[in-house]
């Protein structure tokens, strides 16, 4: 028979996963963001040398591509050593990302080598793992993000040529810099937590009444293994909430507690479990 969670087990295991969501995303971000910035610089400044009857041959993006490519590299073997342990997000994203450097450096290359403009290529490249990241995290600004470096794309192709460097930075500062900062203060994936909620017998208190119709003090206390001062507190914290109603009376001339869910507290759980899977989903 295989062994059970406690309450307390439970929480902790559901803390380790959103402290592990959030580490995740944070390192993200700086990825993001690198990357974002040196692209877009390079755009400019790429626009900016055509313009002044300057070859460069590509220098402002194999400039690019090799900081990205040395910090993205340094930055990334600093987390590792520090997190110790990588979840299965952060192994799908370094996959994904370092994908995508070792395939930008090889297309500038290869581009610039030729003397052909790298800028659609390098948007098209780019709309793939930002979209994919966004759909991951369940992030939709970063998924416009990746539809916008596709439509920046193919308009680099076909029409404004002089200024597709422009464009590119354009692109980037529109589909990149802008919705990754948006992360700080968009909800994302990550909703709050109801800290009502978001503690070991208040949610077991909780979980037990959402599937009866009522409950005994007493029964209560058996089922979560608390002790009798405890669970009152939990119970009228639950109360002043609005999340649990508690009847008092008498039973064979012995007190009588019971405690049912309210419409607020069935709610206010339903909400909580769903932010909970916002945190746990891959």
């Amino acid at each position: 028979m295989e062994n059970q969670l406690t309450p307390a087990q439970s929480l902790d295991v559901i803390n380790q996963m959103v402290a592990q969501a959030k580490r995740s995303f944070q390192r993200s971000n700086f990825f993001f963001l690198l990357w974002g910035i040196l692209l877009a610089l390079a755009g400019i400044a790429d626009h900016y040398l055509r313009s002044n009857g300057i070859q460069t041959k590509g220098a402002a993006w194999g400039i690019a591509g090799v900081i990205g490519g040395v910090v993205s590299a340094v930055y990334g073997y600093r987390e590792g050593k520090q997190r110790g342990v990588s979840t299965l997000m952060d192994r799908v994203q370094s996959v994904l990302w370092g994908s995508f450097v070792i395939t930008l450096i090889l297309i500038i290359i290869g581009t610039v080598s030729h003397q052909m403009n790298p800028n659609p290529y390098i948007l098209l490249l780019t709309g793939l793992p930002t979209f994919a990241t966004g759909a991951l995290i369940r992030f939709r600004p970063l998924m416009f993000g990746g539809v916008v470096f596709w439509a920046f794309g193919i308009l680099s192709f076909f029409f404004l040529h002089e200024y597709s460097s422009l464009v590119f930075a354009a692109a980037i500062i529109f589909g990149y810099l802008i919705q990754v900062s948006s992360f700080g203060v968009t909800k994302m994936a990550f909703e709050p937590l109801d800290p009502v909620l978001h503690n070991q017998l208040r949610l077991a208190v909780m979980s037990l009444l959402v599937s009866v119709e009522h409950a005994e003090f007493t029964w209560l206390l058996e089922q979560t293994g608390a002790t009798r001062g405890n669970l009152s507190v939990q119970i009228s914290k639950l109360k002043e909430a609005g999340y649990v109603l508690v009847k008092k009376g008498f039973r064979d001339n012995y007190p009588l507690t019971t405690c049912s869910i309210s419409p607020k507290g069935a709610t206010a759980f339903g909400t909580y479990v769903e932010s909970i899977k916002g945190y746990l989903a891959p």
